[in-house]
């Protein structure tokens, strides 16, 4: 993984919200900024509106900052395409995490600019990258209505294009929606970090009169209970409201799962976590683990069985014990490696769904823990899971470790 120094990443913050050069390299986003210089910065920005004006002085107050040695703002960086791009490391799809940019050098990814320009060309048409982002977002997690109404008829094409650029997150968005149980009245199941993840499913109660200041409304109500799948209408039968969710749900659970081990990793160092697992033991033979009689570390560990996936959550919880637990050999060498992984500072991380910020001086480290969590999902067994859980059968790819090695080294996951 490229290192980048902190003039760069400063000024390239400038490059971005000033410029629009996001999709640049960000020593290329930085060179802008510098020709240019702060007054024909503050220049440009005058001339924006909105949210897009606010960032763009925030980068350039986070420059006059840095020429005072003190520099208070974070800098934001964006997980690249994060939904396709997760779903494509669940499926161990590396199309899919090339099309995302995962495996850019230097120069972040740009999906759904590739989309926009494949579906131009097969269509003869001139959608924007914008246009497309918002039919194609909604796409990853089930809804169809978006693409409709987009492309009509050629909505098909766009399922072509889809598929090729990402074949994983194309079979995994089919399969999802098909997995709806009518027979059930929620979904349950738990995340790699022993979290337990509680869906309800919600019906329509009968058609009620409501009345509210003098006047009578008819309405339905959301009650807890079993959805049909189908719907009979005057004319035909269609798929009901709400019963295409599923897909979402499971990447949203692994969005919050990607966040909580992103603060986790920044608020322990390398020393503490080794020092917190040299008080516990490995154990090679025994096929029960003492866990010391602790449900919240029982389920870690089913979780852990379940996911393969080595959650810094572990480090939280075994550091409240004076007394050694013994651990499976392969979950103890996974930690070791994570604790290996770690920095030698804590610092304070600010998230916004897939953003990710910090000051300028733990933004190497915040990469870092970034590639390391995305590997470990590669190399996770989510999709098995799953694949249990809602009665699936997602084909997943094969695990290559020289792929794991390289997605710990990536340059443009963040961004």
């Amino acid at each position: 993984m490229k290192n980048y120094s902190l003039s760069d990443l400063v000024l390239s913050q400038v490059g971005s919200y000033v410029y629009g050069l996001d999709k640049e390299a960000i020593e290329e986003r930085a060179k802008i900024a510098r020709i240019n210089g702060i007054a024909k910065a503050v220049e440009k920005a005058e001339n924006m509106i909105g949210a897009d004006k606010v960032l763009a002085f925030q980068s350039i107050e986070l420059w006059k900052q840095a020429k005072t040695g003190y520099i208070q703002l974070p800098i934001f960086l964006d997980w690249c395409s994060s939904g396709a791009s997760l779903i494509s490391a669940f499926t161990r799809d590396e199309k899919g995490m090339e099309s995302c940019g995962v495996f850019n050098l230097y120069k972040p990814g740009n999906l759904y600019g590739l989309v926009t320009e494949l579906l131009n060309e097969k269509l003869g048409l001139e959608l924007t990258r914008a246009e497309v982002k918002l039919f194609c977002i909604p796409f990853y997690y089930g809804g169809d209505a978006n693409v409709q109404e987009a492309l009509g008829d050629n909505a098909e094409v766009f399922h072509e294009v889809y598929s090729t650029l990402l074949p994983g997150a194309y079979a995994f968005r089919q399969a999802t929606v098909d997995s709806w149980n009518e027979n059930v009245d929620h979904y349950q199941w738990l995340a790699a970090d022993g979290s337990e993840i509680y869906i309800p499913v919600l019906q329509d109660s009968k058609l009620m009169t409501v009345d509210i200041n003098k006047h009578s409304y008819k309405c339905h109500f959301k009650i807890k209970g079993p959805r049909p799948l189908m719907i009979e209408g005057s004319t035909s039968v269609y798929r009901n409201n709400h019963t295409k969710g599923n897909g979402a749900n499971m990447v949203h659970h692994w969005d919050a799962g990607v966040l909580r081990e992103i603060i986790g990793m920044s608020h322990i160092t390398k020393e503490e976590a080794l020092k917190i697992l040299k008080r516990t033991k490995h154990n090679l033979q025994e096929l029960y683990i003492d866990m010391a009689e602790d449900p919240t570390l029982e389920r870690m560990l089913t979780a852990w069985e379940e996911y393969n996936f080595p959650s810094v959550r572990w480090f939280y919880e075994l550091r409240k014990f004076q007394n050694s637990v013994v651990l499976p050999y392969e979950l103890w060498q996974q930690l070791n490696e994570l604790a290996n992984r770690l920095g030698n500072f804590k610092f304070e991380v600010m998230t916004i769904h897939d953003e990710f910020g910090c000051l300028p001086i733990y933004i190497n480290d915040l990469r870092r823990y970034a590639n390391v969590i995305y590997a470990n999902i590669y190399r996770s067994n989510t999709i098995k899971y799953f694949n249990k859980v809602f009665g699936m059968n997602i084909p997943v790819g094969e695990f290559k470790q020289e792929t794991y090695d390289r997605l710990l080294e990536v340059d443009c996951l963040l961004s």
